[in-house]
């Protein structure tokens, strides 16, 4: 069965409206929602309205651009990015002089989208994947059991050896702890209709998440085109919600 999960849900109204125009021709399944940001409210309130299945996207990096976030959190938020942007190994290495605060951003971000959805997220995910760096999956307390976004699902060989090989480390912790996809990759490059018809057929077999960013124009024209509907065929769809 295919996922097909819509990220940057809530950053801005394109992407919101963008969301839900894939989301109402049954192009996309589920959406990750990222609070106080610039369009949140009106996205949460069009999913409740819609029925949409939606998770929550971490933001540890992007400007926070609400317009009511409190300046302190902001704050947290510029220290955690700034380290988390300064090199690749700052996401692999655990810093324990920033456990308060990405507890701090953790926790306000759950207890936002809580306040907004009425509901825990059916799902957990990032912004730029950050999820899975080394802070948040040591200091962020995820539920037990809940549905937490893998790293994209590669082959040995594929991307190198020592990144499959911490790629294949994570996924397996992250599969003890909560519960992950089989597989999971984005739908770019669009262009790629052999990789997508792969994809898809490996989905008739097992549960697969596509990530897509419908906010991306290009994208959006994909998803709501007659290509990607014919790729699909006879694909099963779901939602992490009906996965639970």
């Amino acid at each position: 069965m295919l996922i097909v999960n819509a990220d940057d849900y809530g950053a801005t109204r394109q992407a919101t409206q963008h969301t839900l125009i894939a989301f109402n021709v049954g192009a996309v399944t589920s959406a990750s929602l990222m609070v106080f940001m610039e369009d949140t409210e009106f996205a949460a309130e069009q999913a409740l309205v819609s029925g949409l299945d939606t998770g929550i996207h971490l933001n540890f990096t992007a400007p926070m651009t609400g317009r009511k976030v409190d300046p302190g959190l902001v704050k947290v938020q510029e220290t955690v990015s700034s380290y988390l942007l300064k090199n690749k190994l700052s996401q692999l290495l655990y810093n324990p002089v920033l456990t308060k605060q990405f507890k701090i951003l953790y926790t306000a971000q759950m207890n936002e989208f809580i306040r907004l959805l009425k509901r825990p997220p059916s799902h957990i995910d990032g912004h730029h994947h950050m999820h899975l760096c080394a802070n948040a999956l040591f200091d962020c307390t995820y539920p037990h059991s809940s549905w937490v976004r893998r790293n994209f699902t590669f082959h040995p060989g594929s991307k190198g050896y020592m990144k499959w090989a911490y790629r294949k480390t994570i996924d397996t912790w992250l599969s003890r702890k909560y519960r992950i996809t089989e597989y999971f990759n984005s739908i770019e490059p669009v262009e790629d209709k052999q990789r997508l018809r792969a994809y898809f057929q490996i989905a008739s077999q097992c549960l697969f998440e596509l990530e897509v960013h419908p906010g991306r124009e290009h994208e959006l024209a994909f998803l709501i085109g007659k290509d990607f509907k014919k790729l699909l065929g006879n694909t099963k769809l779901t939602n992490f919600e009906e996965q639970s």
